[in-house]
């Protein structure tokens, strides 16, 4: 089971379009999306989370066409980030390892 949520601002709120749960068989590409409206925001993180554990930084992007440098430990991961609005997390064979809360945060 896979979640991710997004960590608004703190002086604006941002309207957020996601899934909240994604669930695939092991094997299986999955993609996360992240999307907001504020143009003012730019840069974008990505943060797993598994049971127990603190947060896990996978990767940042510092505006459209950046699609970062994933985090050790994350690199069977890609992020697509063609708008400065969006973002995409591919994993192209997830497992059981990969089952986590996945957090999208914005700045």
């Amino acid at each position: 089971l896979l979640f991710f949520y997004l960590l608004p601002g703190l002086s604006q709120p941002v309207t957020v379009t996601q899934d909240k749960f994604i669930i695939v068989q092991a094997g299986i590409s999955v993609e996360l999306k992240c999307e907001h409206k504020q143009t003012s925001y730019i840069a974008m993180y990505w943060y797993q989370q598994k049971a127990q554990q603190g947060l896990k930084l996978m990767v940042h992007s510092t505006g459209a066409g950046d699609n970062g440098n994933m985090e050790g430990g994350f690199s069977s991961w890609n992020l697509s980030r063609t708008h400065v609005l969006n973002s995409t997390l591919t994993l192209p064979s997830a497992g059981p390892g990969d089952s986590a809360v996945y957090f999208c945060a914005i700045s």
